[in-house]
């Protein structure tokens, strides 16, 4: 039924986590039978760029240029307050995810207007329910491990150990934090380095400046303390290689909905030191990955902060990981490294066989197709 349907999708396909999932999605029901002139992406020329490929970035657009008249079903990949509910008699998915304990109640309301809304862990389920949000289900999406990008070249020779940190400059994301106790916990002697992919989201009144000014504050406090890297922009192998090349991912977020970048890296081997909260939890242990003790506290971010990210501190928490643990921690696993070599190693396996697409694509094409009977109701779909 889905192979013959005209779908609307509306959202990111750039290299955010939304855009991201967006892509990858796309792919697969287009591999699936869904027929490109089918598809009409609503989605800015500018969210689209060749971090994916080429191919799909030409693929991508032609897709926006398509008039399929009225869709048969629309997909929403974003937050509620930035996609749109039609006046019409087709169903319509919201897919989101969210980061803390509570979401906003415009959030509630937004989602609640939607047929169905999608979230990718157990931990948004608890967390858009508590809320009050009724039609959500749990969804979650794959990665796509057709390829084993495991093989590809590493990007270097450098001999040091590597440290990667790879996440929006964000207060979610722990960002100075963490290269604050990357500086505390190594001397320049050591033979460590610390590789950062990151970057600013517009609104918050920041650029990479910013980034760069952060690290130099961080390294003037630490004068003798190691090198820090930071990376350009660069495509989707071009991530896999660096996977390849760096021996551990610094990942101690205050809360997330999946954690897209864990993931990743715990599927190529790589151990992982992350915090024991939220959807972490729920495919990273103490067998598979180094967890973080941490305190439950409100959500405090600067206004502009807040109003970007949609946070609220009369009732949001989310976890403070434990400063001084992630210091240790990485001091272990630069000394213990088989040890942590076995833990990366136990996560690809359970990660590839868990998170794949072929795991994960069935459920959302059964309930798309569900969506699309005319017999159709929602308590029929778990």
């Amino acid at each position: 039924m889905l192979q013959k349907s005209k779908l609307l999708f509306n959202g990111a396909t750039d290299t955010t986590g939304y855009g991201s999932v967006g892509a990858s999605f796309l792919q697969q029901l287009l591999r699936n039978g869904l027929k490109e002139e089918n598809i009409q992406v609503k989605t800015d020329f500018s969210r689209i760029d060749s971090s994916h490929g080429a191919d799909w970035e030409y693929k991508l657009k032609r897709m926006c240029l398509n008039n399929i008249g009225t869709p048969d079903l629309f997909y929403n990949l974003w937050n509620p307050m930035c996609s749109t509910v039609y006046d019409i008699d087709t169903p319509q998915i919201l897919e989101t995810v969210f980061e803390t304990d509570y979401i906003q109640q415009n959030w509630v309301d937004a989602c609640n207007m939607y047929d169905i809304t999608w979230v990718p862990s157990q931990f948004c389920v608890d967390t858009f329910k508590r809320s009050g949000v009724n039609n959500v289900v749990y969804m979650p999406y794959g990665f796509d491990f057709s390829d084993d990008t495991t093989t590809l070249p590493k990007l270097d020779v450098d001999k040091r150990f590597k440290f990667l940190f790879i996440n929006q400059w964000s207060n979610r994301k722990f960002a100075k934090e963490t290269i604050e106790a990357f500086c505390k916990t190594f001397r320049a002697s050591d033979s460590v380095v610390l590789y950062i992919r990151t970057f600013v989201l517009g609104g918050l009144g920041l650029s990479p400046i910013n980034i760069v000014s952060d690290i130099k504050e961080v390294k003037t406090k630490y004068p003798d303390s190691p090198q820090i890297i930071l990376l350009d922009h660069f495509d989707d192998t071009t991530l896999h290689r660096l996977y390849n090349t760096v021996d551990c991912l610094l990942s101690p977020s205050r809360g997330e909905g999946v954690g897209r970048t864990i993931v990743e890296a715990m599927s190529h081997g790589l151990p992982v030191i992350t915090t024991d909260w939220s959807a972490m939890t729920e495919y990273a242990n103490s067998k598979i990955a180094y967890m973080l003790d941490y305190e439950l506290v409100r959500v405090q971010v600067p206004i502009d902060e807040a109003r970007l990210y949609y946070f609220d501190d009369n009732r949001m928490h989310w976890a403070e990981p434990k400063f001084d643990q992630l210091c240790d921690t990485m001091k272990l696993v630069t000394e213990n490294y088989d040890e942590a070599a076995i833990k990366g190693a136990n996560a690809s396996k359970f990660i590839r066989k868990y998170y794949s697409w072929e795991k994960c694509l069935p459920p959302r094409i059964e309930c798309m197709e569900k969506l699309l009977d005319d017999n159709y109701i929602f308590g029929n779909i778990n």
